[in-house]
């Protein structure tokens, strides 16, 4: 019973970002607890300005100049935040990098390997077939 209030909540939180590119890549591979950061972030990454450059992206909300720095290393977005740094799921920095990015051949390739921007415990792997486990 607790098992479906919780699937019905995030569902709920799932159609206020309906169709996002992120979350089906996501889906189905990271955990519930995982998933559910990523759609708080999404909300959160909304409100980030975003310049491109060449090895980094600058994110910002007001200045340029009080901009993070969101590095590109082999294809992977890299932050220095302590959200990504402590829990190893893309912040909303990485978020915002990816959501205001143009449709590229790079974007592309940092899209494709979301899943390798969660830390390997986030993963669903066949050990985690009770759906419990997730939550």
């Amino acid at each position: 019973m607790i098992l479906l209030f919780k699937k019905k909540k995030m569902l709920k939180a799932h159609d206020l970002i309906p169709n996002s590119p992120i979350l089906e890549e996501i889906e189905n591979k990271v955990s519930c607890y995982a998933y559910q950061f990523t759609v708080l972030n999404i909300g959160h990454a909304l409100s980030w300005k975003v310049l491109n450059k060449p090895i980094h992206f600058k994110v910002y909300q007001e200045s340029e100049e009080d901009a993070l720095k969101v590095h590109k290393i082999n294809n992977l977005l890299v932050c220095s935040c302590y959200f990504y740094s402590s829990m190893k799921i893309p912040c909303q920095h990485i978020l915002a990098c990816l959501i205001c990015s143009s449709d590229t051949e790079s974007h592309r390739s940092l899209m494709k390997n979301l899943i390798l921007m969660f830390h390997q415990r986030w993963h669903v792997t066949l050990e985690d077939e009770d759906p419990e486990r997730l939550y």
